[in-house]
C-alpha cells in the first residue's frame, strides 16, 4: 500500500505539526492575533517535538528527504514558526518534515509531562 493511503505513514510540514502538537495539549490553537507570540510558540512545540521524533528536510526539487541528525538539532533553533531550522553553523535548513506516527507517539508521551499545564497557564497570560 502507499503511503498516502495510510495516514501514519505520511509527512506533515513541521510547522503544521507544532500547531497539531499545541491544539492536542492544550485544547485550542494559538492565539494568530499576536504573530510573534505565535510563532515563538510554534518554535517551542517544534523543539518539544523534535526531542521525541525524528524531523526530516525534504528537497522539492529532487522529492528526496532525509533524517537530521538529532544532535545536531539540539544545539540548532527553529526559526518563523518552525518554517526553518537554523544550525550552530548558520546553515539553514527549510521544508522541514515530521512523520504522522511519530507525531502522535510524541504527543501521548507529552501528555503525560507538565507541558500542557505550562502551556495552558501561559495561554491565559497577557
Amino acid at each position: 500500500m502507499d503511503a498516502p493511503l495510510q495516514p501514519n505513514l505520511q509527512y506533515l510540514s513541521l510547522r503544521t505539526a507544532a500547531a497539531v502538537v499545541y491544539i492536542r495539549l492544550v485544547g485550542a490553537p494559538p492565539d494568530a492575533r499576536d504573530t510573534g507570540r505565535m510563532q515563538r510558540t510554534l518554535n517551542h512545540m517544534a523543539r518539544a517535538l523534535a526531542a521525541l521524533a525524528p524531523i526530516h528536510g525534504y528537497d522539492a526539487i529532487t522529492g528526496t528527504m532525509w533524517e537530521i541528525d538529532g544532535a545536531a538539532i539540539q544545539g540548532a533553533r527553529f526559526v518563523r514558526g518552525a518554517a526553518a531550522l537554523v544550525m550552530l553553523d548558520g546553515m539553514e535548513t527549510k521544508n522541514l518534515r515530521v512523520q504522522r506516527r511519530d507525531l502522535e507517539a510524541a504527543v501521548a508521551v507529552l501528555r503525560g509531562t507538565g507541558l500542557p499545564a505550562a502551556l495552558r497557564a501561559a495561554r491565559t497570560r497577557p
